[in-house]
């Protein structure tokens, strides 16, 4: 009776690790496939728009194939209108990322607010007030020295005007901060109507 009872033990047992090794294998091979979804996703939110044009070897006219993008020269301030992202792949991407960048102009607007308030005067350039913000804010004074934010120097606090804006447009329209604190989308007519304000 004892050799009767210790057989089906050892056939649950037996039954019991194969199922823990299935177990194993397949969150082995999930555990991976997540991995590799993860690296994808990472490496489309990477690339930069323009970076398809010049592995083709089709660059903008007056650079070589295969060079670094420069962004455009900036006139003194004034607003001046760039290509939105064409194809459905850089729309997602802007539309995925547009939480992100509402909530760091929403911040440069608190922090150029607050300049004002400190030094009862807007910065007399980009450079300074990223140097202001740079220990609250580093990420965002980065954003700014790279030129993917455009300060409005001469925004008056309190009345209309954009304090800053994206660089390049989503969708058509720039991503913007207005003097009174709200963030939204704007065409690039009336971004040019108010920073003439």
């Amino acid at each position: 009776m004892i050799e009767y009872d210790q057989e089906p033990r050892n056939q649950k047992k037996r039954k019991k690790e194969t199922t823990n090794t299935t177990w194993l294998v397949i969150g082995i091979v999930a555990g991976i496939l997540l991995l590799v979804g993860v690296i994808v996703v990472i490496v489309v939110l990477v690339r930069r728009p323009g970076d398809d044009l010049l592995a083709q070897g089709n660059a903008p006219p007056g650079q070589q194939p295969g060079a670094q993008a420069q962004p455009a020269p900036r006139d003194g301030g004034r607003f001046q209108p760039i290509a939105a992202p064409q194809g459905v792949v850089q729309n997602v991407r802007a539309a995925a990322m547009r939480p992100e960048r509402q909530n760091e102009l929403r911040n440069i607007g608190q922090f150029f607010t607050i300049y004002f308030n400190d030094f009862n005067r807007n910065p007399k350039t980009e450079e300074e007030f990223a140097k202001y913000i740079e220990r609250d804010a580093p990420k965002i004074a980065e954003a700014i020295r790279e030129k993917h934010y455009v300060l409005n120097m001469k925004a008056k606090i309190g009345g209309p005007g954009v304090i800053a804006y994206e660089q390049l447009p989503d969708g058509g329209r720039h991503l913007a901060v207005r003097t009174d604190g709200s963030v939204d989308l704007i065409p690039p007519d009336e971004l040019q109507t108010l920073l003439m304000q």
